[in-house]
């Protein structure tokens, strides 16, 4: 029954055309899972000796020698007998056995389809097999590239024929449209990516043989027309879309023999050319309206604009401007110093996978570098440098320090205002000397699936310096747990006001929603006093106002209220509860006050209101309601302590006012 009103609810947000488009698509999926492959894919010509058209030079030496050690460990695990042991997505090490099982959940222990027809299994609504994410990562092989980077940089040509082996196996394991790594476009997306990388960086060293060269050509050439066959247009116009036209353009061009290639190239860059500027917004936000899938979107655009540096195609001036803008994003929401906060969704994804992540400084640096196209002799980060090197920038990445000293233009303009909006993303960063909040005061996600939305209008998250205070609890999970994916998208996940027990925002299905809460930004003034204020319709005809306001001396103000939003047609007492999740640390409750103590710094958060009595609730680490938990990754969940204030049956209009003082730790 759920999977049926799961697909009623999907086709309320499509129109007639996508209708069609999707019963097209399905047909035509099926047909080609029953051995319908266009003979183009099966008779084209393949090179005896299957090589690229991507040239990766070789880094400055001092660039090897900073990361000797990382490589000679990558190394000597792929040659010992843990080569195919491997940590998904935060999950402890398993060993997926030799030959690899490019099919085994680490969770359940149980074997996805392999010899099913892709489009007939339902990974969507399923929890015997556990969570989709795990064996997509899996196939996304996070282990090749950095073997291939040890490979190219240590001259090992017997790591260099593993990688080989590796891409040549799940090539012949995953026969076209049958398993469930057939069964999306971007997963395919970053395995032509990545492969791409892993056999320019090699192809110094050997070459495939050539049972290997047909396997992993037809592979890719299937792959890749699955892009241009099922893109995801209409209501999932959104980073899938941007990835499956990163391949395309990719495969087209550094894969001149695949049949069609240069059709490929010209619908990959007639797409991102049009999407990337779109979804990446003029503020340096996404219009998914997530951190992490904002770095996704921006990983596509570089990794294309090396292959387009590769074969002096243009890059649109508008890309350099977004590059700029994220920087400046990050900038205002990190200072250069904490990770970026959990807001809406976020699978941990990486697209180019690298020996070391990325830290949000980094970031900085590259998007600044990528935005200005211009020759610096600063010093970088190691890891920035890696990543400027894989991505083929058009700078001196020689290094004269260990610490990142590149600045963004801009950058120290940012830091020292005290208060910055985005628009239309509507993010307001309120600064303190050692302090920051963050309003989420934008709309429900990216229409009309809103899919990787959280029911989080208003809510807030808070730093002291770059430790994290009020947090976002994050994601944790996709598919497979419902009770977790839907509580980690809740209203009561989030530093917000919940009404009667209900979210916000109705909750569909796990990437989809039913009637969704409009936020209406309505005044900022920013100055020596700062205030900012929005409402949000979820609850109507109830309408909760939040107003925030800071002298920038640490200290924040925020008065919450609840009223009737025009002439009342009944009398209604609601129960609300206001929600604060702080970050793992100890907490003290007295009468009217908690004292959050952490790391470095300390936070006292005091409240009044216009409703006695109320309950203050306490949770940490519950699994049954649930309540108290904050995942810091996908698939890891840790306790952490939660307050509720609690005021049941208040009279209307009803207002409390909420006190931050940010402290050093005494």
């Amino acid at each position: 029954m759920n999977t049926l009103n799961w697909y009623i609810d999907r086709l309320r947000v499509m129109s007639p055309q996508e209708v069609m488009y999707r019963a097209r698509q399905k047909l035509s999926a099926a047909a080609l899972s029953l051995g319908g492959i266009p003979s183009y894919l099966r008779t084209f010509n393949i090179p005896d000796h299957l090589t690229v058209a991507f040239e990766i030079e070789d880094p400055p030496p001092d660039l090897v020698d900073e990361i000797s050690q990382t490589l000679a460990e990558i190394a000597a695990q792929a040659k010992g007998p843990r080569r195919n042991c491997f940590s998904l997505l935060g999950l402890p090490e398993m060993d997926f056995g030799t030959p690899l099982n490019w099919f085994l959940d680490p969770i359940t222990g149980k074997e996805w389809p392999r010899n099913k027809p892709a489009s007939s299994i339902n990974y969507r609504h399923q929890e015997e097999l556990g969570e989709v994410k795990y064996v997509w990562e899996l196939g996304r092989m996070p282990w090749l590239l950095p073997r291939a980077i040890a490979a190219r940089l240590l001259h090992d040509e017997e790591l260099a024929r593993y990688v080989i082996e590796d891409i040549a196996h799940f090539a012949r394991s995953n026969p076209p449209y049958m398993g469930i790594h057939w069964t999306s476009g971007l997963e395919h997306a970053v395995r032509i990516v990545n492969w791409t990388w892993a056999l320019a960086l090699i192809s110094p060293i050997v070459t495939p043989t050539e049972s290997d060269c047909e396997a992993i050509a037809r592979y890719v050439a299937t792959a890749a027309d699955f892009c241009y066959r099922f893109p995801s247009l209409y209501s999932s116009a959104n980073n899938h879309l941007i990835g499956e036209a990163a391949a395309m353009e990719i495969a087209g061009r550094c894969w001149p023999f695949l049949p069609h290639a240069k059709r490929l190239a010209s619908r990959g860059t007639t797409i991102i050319d049009r999407e990337f500027p779109r979804q990446v917004t003029p503020d340096g936000f996404c219009v998914e309206l997530s951190p992490a899938y904002l770095l996704e979107d921006v990983e596509w655009s570089l990794c294309v604009a090396a292959v387009r540096r590769q074969h002096s195609q243009n890059i649109p001036a508008i890309w350099s401007q977004r590059w700029r803008a994220v920087a400046q994003f990050i900038m205002a929401l990190t200072n250069g110093q904490s990770e970026l906060p959990a807001i809406a969704d976020s699978d941990d994804a990486n697209i180019l996978f690298r020996p070391v992540p990325l830290k949000t400084s980094d970031w900085i640096s590259l998007l600044s570098l990528a935005g200005n196209e211009r020759v610096v002799e600063q010093s970088l980060s190691t890891t920035c440098r890696v990543a400027a090197w894989l991505w083929k920038f058009p700078l001196n990445i020689s290094n004269s320090g260990n610490a990142m000293s590149v600045p963004v233009t801009g950058a120290k303009k940012v830091t020292e205002e005290k208060a910055h909006i985005f628009l239309p993303s509507g993010i307001i960063v309120l600064r303190g000397p050692m302090s920051r909040l963050i309003a989420d005061f934008g709309p429900h996600g990216f229409p009309p699936l809103h899919a990787h939305a959280h029911a989080d209008s208003l809510s807030v998250v808070v730093y002291g310096g770059d430790e994290p205070i009020l947090v976002d609890p994050g994601t944790y999970c996709y598919h497979g747990q419902k009770k977790w994916r839907n509580w980690f998208r809740s209203t009561r996940a989030h530093n917000t006001m919940e009404i009667n027990g209900k979210n916000q925002s109705e909750i569909r299905g796990a990437f989809l929603w039913g009637k969704v809460a409009t936020t209406r930004l309505e005044s900022w003034s920013f100055g020596p006093r700062s205030v900012c204020q929005a409402s949000h319709d979820g609850y109507s005809p109830l309408r909760h106002t939040r107003n925030i306001s800071s002298s920038h001396d640490d200290i924040y103000l925020i008065v919450d209220r609840v009223a009737y939003e025009g002439a009342k047609s009944e009398r209604e007492t609601p129960t609300c509860i206001l929600w604060w999740h702080f970050a793992p640390g100890k907490i003290a409750i007295e009468d009217n006050s908690v004292r959050w103590r952490g790391t470095n710094v300390q936070c006292v958060l005091t409240w009044q209101s216009s409703w006695k009595p109320y309950d203050v609730l306490h949770y940490e680490g519950d699994d049954e309601i649930p309540q108290g938990w904050v995942s810091p990754h996908f698939s890891v969940k840790e306790p952490a302590p939660v307050i509720g204030l609690c005021f049941r049956e208040c009279e209307l209009p009803f207002a409390c006012t909420t006190t931050l003082h940010i402290l050093p730790k005494v």
